[in-house]
């Protein structure tokens, strides 16, 4: 399982029988991950910033310069297109898969059935991460300039906003939703019990940056793109950039040179 450059994001369906991949040559692939074979891959002529799979594994979308991209499954056939004036650095379908968040400058929430917009928030820098909580009601973004927020997509409410150390590689909600792990530049990592705005931890890496964080039902895994952090069993590799976890319990890891690897139940790290 390999790209020929920079992986950029992994995702795994929800399922757990798939994971898409991005990177920098430009493709998107989908692989099987029993067989660890490649389905389809597709590009739109630029780098391939961002992925996601929705919840009924029927829909693929991909970001790239100035355009998001939703593809069908199996069939690979294009639904729609989505235009805008920078890259798509990221994008995220709802949990239920009616809505994709795509972030810019500007983040915009379409409903995929009307493909009309239901929430839009802009003047924002950079957006690098994009997550929906689980019962789909909030939108956390994670940007450049040390800044993260979180809205209420029905209200358009910013119910949270929270200031970093360094720019914000990473954000994900726990899987009861009750709290968001932030990740990025300079090595931080903090869990923040966003309803209450209260920060419950703080975990520092000098000198290095927190790449990717995923979450299982008890514990967080995170990449510091030296190594991975699993359950306090730590996996040391320099080229480690993305890191995802299904909920089969498998861990996908992507490298720097375009490797994929998938770490299964059972197997030591």
């Amino acid at each position: 399982m390999k790209h020929k450059d920079w992986l950029t994001a992994l995702v795994f369906s929800y399922d757990g029988l798939y994971l898409a991949s991005s990177s920098y040559d430009g493709f998107v692939s989908l692989w099987a991950v029993d067989t660890e074979e490649k389905i389809d891959s597709f590009s739109r002529g630029s780098i391939a910033h961002s992925v996601d799979l929705n919840s009924n594994g029927t829909l693929i979308a991909a970001g790239f310069y100035k355009i998001a991209t939703v593809i069908q499954f199996p069939s690979f056939k294009r639904l729609c297109d989505y235009w805008y004036g920078d890259r798509v650095w990221s994008l995220v379908f709802s949990p239920d898969g009616e809505l994709l968040a795509t972030g810019t400058h500007t983040i915009s929430v379409w409903n995929l059935l009307t493909g009309r917009t239901v929430f839009t928030a802009s003047r924002l820098p950079s957006i690098f991460s994009l997550a929906f909580s689980p019962d789909g009601r909030y939108l956390a973004a994670g940007c450049e300039y040390n800044l993260v927020k979180i809205w209420n997509i029905i209200t358009g409410e910013v119910v949270a906003e929270f200031h970093q150390e360094g720019w914000v590689y990473s954000v994900e909600f726990s899987p009861d939703g009750r709290y968001l792990a932030v990740g990025g530049d300079k090595g931080f990592l903090d869990v923040y019990d966003w309803q209450r705005k209260k920060l419950v931890t703080k975990t520092r890496v000098p000198n290095f940056d927190i790449g990717a964080i995923t979450w299982n039902s008890r514990f967080l895994v995170y990449v510091d793109r030296t190594k991975l952090v699993s359950n306090f069993v730590e996996l040391h590799h320099d080229k480690i950039i993305k890191v995802r976890q299904s909920r089969r319990g498998f861990l996908a890891l992507g490298y720097k040179d375009g490797k994929i690897e998938i770490i299964r139940e059972g197997k030591e790290l």
